[in-house]
């Protein structure tokens, strides 16, 4: 099971692959950072919410620019 290594539910994981989490837990970002050896900047960015006009939100964000 790929998912075991990481540490992380496989939901958890599911819902990130799938955009579908509403939050995300420092722990998990932690996990996800120290397992892909990357920083917090390479697997977040901050995208408005312009449905919304919140200004707090943020998405996740692939790296494939």
């Amino acid at each position: 099971m790929q998912y075991a290594m990481t540490g992380l539910n496989r939901g958890t994981l599911t819902r990130l692959y799938h955009e579908t989490a509403e939050r995300l837990e420092l722990d998990v970002l932690n996990e996800l950072c120290r397992y892909l050896d990357c920083s917090l900047g390479e697997l977040l960015e901050y995208i408005p919410d312009r449905t919304t006009g919140d200004e707090n939100s943020s998405t996740l964000a692939s790296n494939e620019e």
